[in-house]
């Protein structure tokens, strides 16, 4: 079977396209990711900050209320040996 002329230089070429798309590809991926690693770095390195806390603006943050003493009447009393 007889290739035509240029059909060698037309595969070779495509080939070099879709190669030259991914290499680039790979590379944005590589710029990246090495771009998010100097945040990273940079966050980690500053001090700690404190948060203001908001003093009983919302139901949110309030601690629950604790439950009122039992009437003396429901108190557990220590019971006698007589009186059984």
């Amino acid at each position: 079977m007889l290739r035509r002329r240029g059909s060698i230089l037309l595969s070779v070429m495509a080939f070099l396209l879709i190669f030259g798309a991914f290499e680039s590809f790979r590379y944005h991926n590589f710029v990246q990711r090495q771009e998010l690693y100097r945040y990273m770095l940079i966050e980690y390195r500053k001090p700690p900050t404190q948060v203001p806390v908001q003093n009983n603006t919302s139901q949110r943050g309030k601690p629950a209320k604790q439950p009122a003493k039992p009437p003396v009447a429901a108190q557990s009393v220590p019971v006698n040996k007589k009186d059984l």
